[in-house]
């Protein structure tokens, strides 16, 4: 798509600092760097700098700021989870020392369920920006001389190409946006049955 690669320079991530944003803009800086396509973009752009924008799609550029929060909540609730399957969940809880049965609440299924929901949310998030960076890339308005729909057909009104895949994406999108609130939802409920 004849991007351009400044929008990893660290230093624009380093003054936000958000460390997933930080992450995740060295890791595609590292991806990009000594890339075939990115250097031809880069030559074409130097010969006639107006054949496009001076920033590219919003989709592109802000990849770093979309996917650190994500990568973020991702290690929360990797540690959260971590901590959960290494902690004792029994009740009651027999401290043999003291010669007593203390009844609690380990059993409590809320560092999971909110760490699962926040997991899903991110996957979410992940999923919609794959989804608008592939919407761009399917489109021939913003992809730089691509065929329409990526088709490699010569009738366009015959070879739908990727525009399958596109729309299957808008509807995963879809799911994965409902279901993190659906979860939220029922957990309210179950909550709210148990305080009754």
């Amino acid at each position: 798509m004849l991007g351009n690669a400044e929008f990893t320079d660290p230093l624009t991530h380093e003054l936000k600092h958000h460390p997933g944003q930080i992450e995740a803009a060295a890791i595609m800086e590292f991806l990009l760097d000594e890339s075939d396509y990115m250097k031809e973009a880069k030559l074409r752009y130097e010969k006639d700098p107006l054949t496009k924008p001076k920033q590219d799609r919003y989709a592109l550029r802000t990849s770093p700021q979309w996917l650190g929060p994500q990568i973020e909540v991702i290690r929360m609730a990797t540690h959260s989870i971590e901590r959960e399957i290494n902690s004792v969940n029994d009740n009651p809880l027999i401290d043999v020392a003291r010669d007593i049965a203390l009844h609690g609440g380990n059993f409590q299924g809320t560092p999971i369920g909110v760490s699962m929901d926040n997991l899903r949310i991110a996957i979410a998030a992940i999923g919609k920006l794959m989804f608008a960076q592939f919407s761009e890339l399917v489109c021939d308005y913003y992809n730089n001389g691509l065929p329409s729909n990526l088709s490699g057909g010569p009738n366009p009104s015959l070879d739908y190409g990727f525009k399958g895949a596109e729309i299957a994406m808008a509807s995963y999108c879809s799911e994965l946006q409902y279901w993190p609130t659906l979860s939220q939802r029922m957990y309210r409920v179950l909550n709210n049955t148990i305080k009754t």
